[in-house]
């Protein structure tokens, strides 16, 4: 039933993103996270805890885990002007609830992967 439930989420989320929705993106992640921790299976005590922490932060609109699951990473949707009180406030309770430094690798969503015709011209 999950795996049914995802398609669906897959496609409202491209709806989403296409249509510059980021709440609805973000209760998306939301969704998803919960149906990968609790029907799925796939997550773990780290990652459900960095999902969780996350979620409680002003400007969180989303969170999930990504990856392979069982360890991996989570996605978070942040807006701009809460990225680094949300990064702080977060990696110190991950910091004291397991006593391994939190990574962080910022991105930003983009128009993904172009043709190359040859007549663009690249900066």
């Amino acid at each position: 039933m999950y795996l049914l439930k995802e398609i669906k989420r897959v496609e409202e989320a491209a709806k989403a993103l296409s249509e510059g929705n980021a709440e609805y993106l973000g209760k998306l992640l939301n969704e998803t996270h919960s149906g990968l921790s609790t029907e799925f299976e796939v997550s773990c005590n780290e990652l459900d805890f960095m999902v969780e922490e996350t979620r409680k932060e002003n400007g969180v609109l989303g969170a999930r885990m990504m990856g392979g699951g069982f360890g991996g990473c989570s996605i978070n949707l942040i807006k701009n002007e809460n990225v680094e009180d949300v990064i702080a406030a977060v990696a110190a309770r991950y910091k004291a609830a397991f006593d391994i430094e939190m990574k962080v690798y910022r991105v930003k969503i983009s128009d993904g992967i172009n043709e190359y015709t040859g007549n663009e011209i690249l900066i």
